[in-house]
């Protein structure tokens, strides 16, 4: 049985939802791909009660807690005092640390008992050190549960974590790694996956998938302890959602996009109007997208779209800025404008405002022209102003996707 361990996030900003945490999941994903089982997730304010009792619930159900946050030098981090409150033991002030901590002493006015309470240790435990933070990690142990206490800044926690898994290493003897693989599957939904995948499951019920989904994509994440069972499942999965599974490694859309325009040797421009630059974003957040995409025309009025695009006045006023007639239009307009082989164009009512009986907020056209063929797509996306966005974004690349796998395999057999 792989070790269980539990990780307890620190933060009332966290707690009260100000700010998302992140790293909870980083340290789970790296520990299960290490071999571990993260079998709890708790978080809690910055109340030294509150980190204590966290500490001793899971301390009851792991055998190894790794914390993050609260290490810092302000008022509400409070980790040290809480986690020698739970060890029982006196937090003591660490001279080699405390050297340490005084070459990044800030200038101006602070109080230096605050600044140097980083330097200070539970009795017993030990620093992990991070090149590029001042506050250092703790390794502490009580009876056979082990402890880590990680910065809650990004960055640093990551390099932590390295020593941690290493840590847990030398205590602990993991007998079998598993093999974790995740499939992106796009145009179907939750329930629809669900379906498709269960006979996949009823014949490898050894093996643990996890369904997730979020804006227009889902991935299953499957986990074996056999690389042998692992192939199978793949061919397994590949047969059964066909053109809908995206990636069997876990690649984004847009990287799947990019590397098949590579490919192909094709080159993409975009023109959005209701995503506003989310997209091309998307595509531009991949490195080295320089080499297939040429540029996106953001349209937002029905000037730009004029002007810009060439759409027409007449499309326009007959059938208004969201219309089959009007993407496919800036569609056209934005290959024309970048001389590019094929472009994709977006149009829709984001909200919350702007909505009719006819034209509800939600709805969406995508339009792709290539030098192949055109095509249009009305699309009813639900959910907030960010939501249908990301949504559009989403459904743009994976339109992408197919068209350009279907002028792949086009040219493939012209070829043979």
């Amino acid at each position: 049985m792989p070790i269980p361990v539990g990780i307890l996030v620190i933060g009332s900003e966290l707690v009260n939802g100000y700010v998302i945490d992140s790293n909870s999941t980083v340290i789970a994903k790296t520990l299960t791909e290490a071999g571990y089982q993260c079998r709890l997730i708790v978080k809690v304010g910055d109340h030294v009660d509150e980190i204590v009792d966290g500490l001793s619930f899971l301390s009851s159900k792991v055998k190894a807690v790794i914390i993050t946050g609260g290490l810092g030098s302000t008022h509400d981090d409070l980790t040290r005092e809480a986690l020698a409150k739970y060890l029982a033991v006196e937090l003591r002030m660490d001279n080699k640390l405390k050297k340490i901590i005084l070459k990044h002493q800030p200038a101006g006015e602070f109080s230096q008992e605050s600044f140097l309470k980083q330097a200070q240790l539970p009795a017993g435990s030990k620093p992990i050190l991070s090149s590029q933070g001042v506050a250092p990690g703790i390794f502490a142990r009580k009876a056979e549960i082990l402890y880590f206490a990680l910065p809650g800044v990004p960055s640093e926690m990551r390099e932590m974590l390295v020593a941690v898994k290493d840590e847990l290493n030398k205590h602990f003897k993991v007998s079998l790694m598993p093999v974790t693989r995740q499939f992106i599957i796009c145009g179907l939904s939750e329930p629809e996956v669900a379906y498709k995948l269960k006979p996949v499951q009823e014949s490898f019920r050894q093996a643990e998938f996890i369904i997730s989904a979020s804006q227009k994509v889902i991935s299953i994440t499957v986990v074996v302890d056999k690389f042998q069972d692992m192939i199978k499942i793949d061919s397994k999965l590949t047969d059964c959602f066909g053109s809908q599974l995206v990636s069997n490694r876990g690649k984004k859309l847009e990287i799947v996009v990019g590397e098949m325009l590579r490919r192909e040797k094709q080159f993409l421009a975009m023109a959005e109007s209701c995503t506003g630059g989310l997209l091309s974003k998307r595509i531009t957040d991949v490195p080295g997208s320089s080499d297939y995409f040429l540029g996106s025309i953001i349209s937002y009025s029905n000037q730009a779209k004029e002007e810009l695009l060439g759409v027409r006045p007449q499309t326009l006023k007959k059938y208004g800025a969201v219309s089959k007639e009007t993407a496919l239009e800036m569609a056209r307009g934005a290959k024309s404008a970048l001389e590019a082989d094929i472009a994709v164009s977006v149009t829709g009512i984001a909200g919350p405002s702007g909505g009719s009986k006819d034209k509800p907020v939600g709805l969406v056209y995508i339009a792709i022209a290539s030098d192949s063929r055109e095509i249009v797509k009305k699309f009813y996306f639900s959910g907030d102003r960010s939501s249908i966005r990301q949504q559009s974004s989403t459904v743009c690349l994976d339109l992408l996707r197919l068209e350009i796998a279907r002028f792949a395999s086009r040219s493939s057999s012209l070829t043979n």
